[in-house]
Order: structure tokens, then C-alpha cells, then sequence
């Protein structure tokens, strides 16, 4: 959210999930061409906690969504400020 926050007071572009960024008109999305890095993510908890259900159904429900989200470069759209 930080990330999203600095690129609309104008401080520079970032990459963001789309969920951040789909519902903000003033976001456009740059470097459409460029390949976004590829990172890995762990879901850390408890062993003790390791074949419990609600574990279970909870990591498979993040598994899904990630699977679901897209990262893209945003910037604010020029069009809202005056350049000298």
C-alpha cells in the first residue's frame, strides 16, 4: 500500500499486484513489454499446526489467489499535473 501511496503523490513508478491497483483510474500502467521478476513466497506457521484443516484450507485458498493476481509497473497519469 505504501508503494501504491508514493506513485500517487507523484514520487516515481512501482511495480503492483493488480488487486492494488485495478480500481484507481489516476494508475496507468507503463513497461507493458517488460517481463516482471519472478520471486518465490513462503506460508510460514507452526509444525504443530501442519495438518490441521484450517491450515490446510487456508493455504490452498492463497494458493489460488496468487495464482489469480498480475504484476505491472504503474505510474499517476501526467494528465493530472502541470509540467514546467
Amino acid at each position: 500500500m505504501a508503494l501504491r501511496e508514493a506513485v500517487l503523490q507523484n514520487l516515481g513508478i512501482a511495480v503492483l499486484p493488480d488487486y492494488l491497483a485495478k480500481d484507481n483510474p489516476n494508475l496507468v500502467s507503463i513497461l507493458e513489454d517488460v517481463d516482471m521478476p519472478v520471486f518465490d513466497t513462503y506460508f510460514v506457521y507452526p509444525a504443530d499446526l501442519k495438518d490441521t484443516k484450517r491450515v490446510n484450507v487456508f493455504r490452498d485458498f492463497l494458493i489460488a489467489k496468487a495464482r489469480e493476481w498480475s504484476f505491472e509497473a504503474y505510474q499517476i497519469q501526467c494528465s493530472d499535473y502541470l509540467w514546467t
